[in-house]
């Protein structure tokens, strides 16, 4: 009777392993409650994603955010670049990638991701932000630093400028060159175009000494 029981079992074990059914013999890694845990691992994280980025800006962070405000200003659409936002150090700390953070911000209620999947904003307008703060994220106007995200803040770049799309994208298309004079470097010229006209008068009256030595 007992070798008729172990029989049993060991057929019944066979057939498991053969079939995947790992129900009833939680010592065997049944695949199908693998799949179902990556996938709860995967919507947890997404959701830590979501909430986290939904944190960078919400109204509460952003009333004293300077550096997500200047990132917001720094697009006329207001999207920040998602791989900006992957840079953050609570980001890196949930050990994310482009790709995933992307789909995590597209199922968001108060976030939006543009369509070619580069940049994200907030859907509601930004609040009333202090003149304190606003004074830090707004550059000086005598400033001639251009941002990598509103390459239309200087028109004069050499070689290429990037417009804006409606999305916030960017397309490319040549820039004029300007040439900037400053006070100092016109005082260079002057000088050097006086130096040339004193050498080329003397050289003037070298010659003509020469010359009536000779005759």
């Amino acid at each position: 009777i007992l070798n008729s029981a172990n029989n049993a079992d060991d057929t019944q074990q066979k057939q498991q392993e053969a079939t995947g059914d790992n129900s009833t013999n939680p010592g065997i890694p049944n695949e199908n409650r693998d799949d179902d845990g990556d996938s709860k691992r995967r919507a947890l994280l997404e959701q830590k994603l979501r909430a986290q980025v939904e944190y960078y800006f919400s109204d509460d962070n952003l009333l004293t955010d300077v550096f997500m405000l200047k990132e917001i200003k720094k697009n006329p659409q207001g999207y920040v670049s998602i791989a900006v936002i992957l840079k953050f150090p609570k980001m890196k700390k949930l050990k994310t990638d482009y790709e995933s953070l992307q789909t995590a911000l597209r199922s968001s209620s108060h976030l939006h991701v543009n369509k070619k999947g580069w940049g994200v904003k907030r859907i509601a307008g930004l609040p009333k932000i202090s003149p304190e703060i606003m004074a830090k994220v707004k550059p000086p106007k005598s400033s001639n630093h251009t941002h990598l995200n509103n390459p239309t803040a200087n028109p004069n770049i050499h070689n290429t400028i990037n417009l804006h799309t409606d999305e916030g994208g960017y397309t490319q298309h040549p820039a004029a060159h300007q040439e900037h004079t400053s006070p100092r470097i016109v005082a260079l010229k002057v000088i050097a175009t006086n130096l040339k006209g004193r050498v080329e008068r003397a050289w003037g009256r070298t010659k003509r000494a020469n010359k009536r030595q000779n005759n």
